[in-house]
């Protein structure tokens, strides 16, 4: 998240309201932009085109645009997090040239791949050719989108990040809903990817605004791969832990057969995802926690070190960051604890307001508590990147991921009423785990840090 601790200090400064919402603002576009907006959008398109469209029509659309972002997040994950500690290290010595080229080598890296793997997969779907490219022209631009906000976060305009946001899912709303009335699935198709070909357009003039372009590709970047295996691995790994229960869904008995391959579960799908906007807060203010408080007591340690400070005043650091992320964890159990039982409470009118049936609420409830345990368990991860514990990662990673597809196998071989608890119990679990590593991490840090540098 390099960058935006700079502009949240400064927002933070002005001690208003406003200045607080802005914050809030920034971290929550920053940290889930892509999948929130869409979320929003979906929803919308839903009830929009209940009564207007054939149910086929609605369900495709759904369904295309729901894979586009889970595979997309699954097969982009381990070159996001492999740019991702590159550009953190080039920002350490001061070389922001690197940043365009790595974005140019990261889409160099994944696209051609996410394109043949796409059109296979779209080469065994019974439609017409004009979805097809549709269907994979959103799939990479919503591939490049997730890879655009790896270097992004190094551009210090985030009202320009937030607008093209706003305006590229306006755009998508517009555009899907007049062209879905007259061509039906291929004009939702078409009329949603204009508004994400805007937003991608948008970010991207945005990068070459900010930083120079000296090269057109980072060959180093390429070599990183290598060093930094473990971090390519956890990045599939985590985003296919985050999918995996929603794939067992679509490819069990009980799913809905659309057009193989492509199958939904609207139930599970629709509880997860309302359950996923509701940690939405947590997850911006922990953002702001991380990246003003204890990004600071972070740094104070290691200067702490460099300018060859007393062991006792280096712990004595490392307890006031022990001290801030305890408080923030404090913190964030009372605001997501209170805004997560607002929502279990008023589930039924959400409901209702989205004209779902009351079939939902149980599996809705459920979910909430799952999607809380999980939005701990990320941030626990992201603490323990900073630590640099990437093997500790690694295998929590694939522990969640293992939890999850068992765990949800078994609740659906126990039938309806354990819906959502087997992605609530792996939650739990991988939260558990690693919340005994960040203690384990925190307790250790000095040395993990003295064994790893090269201090002297």
């Amino acid at each position: 998240m390099a960058g935006i601790g700079f502009e949240l200090r400064k927002l933070l400064r002005k001690e208003t309201l406003f200045g607080d919402i802005q914050a809030m603002l920034y971290s929550v576009t920053v940290f889930s932009g892509p999948w929130l907006f869409t979320c929003f959008c979906l929803a919308f398109l839903g009830v929009y085109f209940a009564n207007v469209l054939d149910t086929y029509q609605q369900l495709m659309f759904r369904a295309t645009v729901v894979y586009c972002y889970a595979f997309s997040m699954v097969f982009t994950g381990p070159v996001q997090m492999v740019t991702t500690r590159f550009l953190a290290d080039k920002y350490f010595v001061g070389d922001a040239k690197a940043n365009t080229p790595a974005f140019i080598t990261s889409l160099a890296l994944t696209l051609p791949i996410q394109a043949i793997t796409a059109m296979w997969f779209l080469s065994m779907v019974n439609e017409t050719l004009g979805y097809k490219i549709l269907a994979l022209l959103l799939y990479l631009v919503i591939s490049a989108i997730w890879l655009t906000m790896v270097p992004l976060s190094a551009a210090k305009d985030y009202n320009s990040i937030i607008a093209a946001f706003f305006i590229g899912c306006g755009l998508s709303l517009v555009a899907a809903t007049s062209l879905g009335y007259r061509l039906g699935l291929n004009g939702l198709l078409a009329g949603f990817l204009v508004g994400q070909l805007v937003i991608l357009f948008a970010l991207i003039m945005r990068l070459l605004v900010e930083f120079e372009l000296t090269n057109a590709f980072n060959k180093e970047l390429i070599f990183y791969f290598k060093d930094k295996w473990t971090l390519a691995v956890t990045g599939f790994f985590l985003n296919l832990g985050i999918w995996v229960d929603k794939f067992i869904f679509w490819y069990s008995k009980e799913a809905m057969e659309i057009n193989a391959p492509l199958y939904s579960y609207p139930l599970y799908e629709t509880a997860t995802f309302l359950a996923y906007v509701a940690i939405v807060p947590a997850m911006g203010y922990f953002l702001i926690k991380v990246e003003v408080e204890f990004y600071d007591r972070y740094r104070n340690f290691f200067e702490m070190i460099l300018h060859r400070q007393p062991l006792d005043t280096i712990r004595g650091v490392k307890l006031k960051m022990a001290t801030t992320l305890r408080e923030g964890t404090r913190t964030i159990l009372l605001v997501q604890g209170l805004v997560t039982g607002a929502a279990l409470y008023l589930s039924p009118h959400i409901l209702q307001l989205l004209n779902l049936p009351g079939l939902y609420l149980g599996v809705v409830r459920i979910s909430m508590i799952g999607a809380l345990l999980l939005g701990l368990f990320l941030l626990d991860v992201l603490i323990l990147f900073y630590f640099d514990l990437q093997k500790e990662v690694l295998a929590a990673s694939v522990f969640f991921c293992v939890a999850n597809a068992v765990c949800t196998h078994l609740s659906i071989r126990l039938g309806f009423p354990f819906y959502g608890y087997g992605f609530t119990v792996a939650s739990l679990a991988s939260l558990i785990l690693v919340a005994v590593l960040l203690e384990w991490g925190l307790r250790n840090f000095e040395y993990h840090t003295f064994t790893k540098l090269p201090v002297s």
